[in-house]
């Protein structure tokens, strides 16, 4: 017994000697490209004459992304490695309310910094490496921005034909910031080795992740006057229920909410024509923000990705 007391210390210290004779630090970096999955009901498409409103599908998942990561291989097959990318998604139409040649539309667009912890599972060894990673994807970064457009502010708000009759055109702007969100990927690929230290890779991946909005503010708001100048009518904004700064929640208090608004100090807004418009400060800074019932995105995506990986 006390051999054998002796001898698994120095068993324990000769599998640790292996394991770190075969231990390797290695960094990547690459591009890749992903198309939104698990398509969802994702933006509509409204036909004023007709009367017909028709849902597209989709998600925010689509987008070009820019990684890097180091990772540690413990033996031949089995590892761990810490990745991050920069995802940029393209402009999305996801709301086109049309009236002849009136229109109003809603597009979105997103950016975010990921980070993506991971086990490495290698098959072999060889020239040619089957690979698979499985792990985290943990946003710490990003804004998804939204941009209205309208050639027709009626469309936008009807009571705006009474207040703007003579606009030409109406802008919006808002930036959406989310809560802290956690998600999953997961990425099947091959490694060709073109030296001891320098590989080729490409590989497929799968992007599970929803983000909780956490707050909203409209940053420019605009009807486009016939002369080309803009006015800035973001104070009238709730008119149509739409404020300058909103707060996602779990819980809204309706009497509070009620509360906050009655309480709200009171201007008025002058057109251009003249006509003054009462408003009030209600939504107007981010201590006055609105609240609503939080909700969330998808960003579920499918794609490729290729690059070099360096071992050390």
């Amino acid at each position: 017994m006390k051999n054998l007391k002796n001898l698994i210390p120095i068993v324990l210290l000769l599998m640790a000697s292996t394991m770190f004779l075969n231990a390797q630090l290695y960094v990547s970096g690459g591009l890749g490209y992903g198309t939104s999955a698990t398509p969802e009901p994702f933006g509509l498409t409204y036909d004023f004459a007709s009367q017909d409103v028709t849902n597209s599908y989709g998600n925010a998942g689509q987008g070009l992304r820019a990684n890097t990561a180091l990772g540690y291989m413990f033996n031949e097959n089995f590892g761990a490695e810490l990745g991050v990318y920069y995802f940029t998604s393209p402009e999305i139409l996801v709301q086109d309310t049309v009236n002849a040649d009136k229109f109003y539309r809603t597009y979105t667009k997103a950016w975010h910094l990921r980070l993506t912890p991971a086990l490495v599972f290698m098959a072999s060894n060889g020239k040619v490496t089957p690979y698979a990673k499985v792990g985290l994807c943990i946003p710490v970064a990003g804004i998804a921005n939204a941009r209205r457009e309208a050639n027709d502010p009626g469309l936008v708000n009807p009571a705006f034909n009474i207040f703007l009759d003579e606009a030409t055109g109406f802008e919006l702007n808002a930036e959406f910031k989310g809560q802290f969100s956690l998600g999953f990927e997961s990425v099947a690929g091959v490694k060709y080795n073109l030296s001891d230290k320098l590989s080729l890779f490409g590989e497929a991946f799968f992007t599970a992740l929803r983000i909780r909005r956490a707050t909203s503010e409209v940053t420019r708001a605009v009807a486009v006057l016939p002369d080309g100048s803009e006015l800035d009518i973001r104070p009238i904004l709730a008119v149509g229920g739409v404020y300058q700064f909103t707060d996602f929640v779990d819980k809204v208090n309706l009497i509070e909410v009620t509360d906050n608004m009655a309480n709200a100090e009171g201007s008025l807004f002058t057109f251009p024509n003249g006509t003054a418009l009462p408003v009030d400060d209600y939504g107007s800074t981010p201590e006055k923000a609105h609240q609503l019932l939080a909700s969330d995105g998808a960003y579920n995506a499918i794609g490729l990705n290729i690059g070099v990986r360096f071992n050390f």
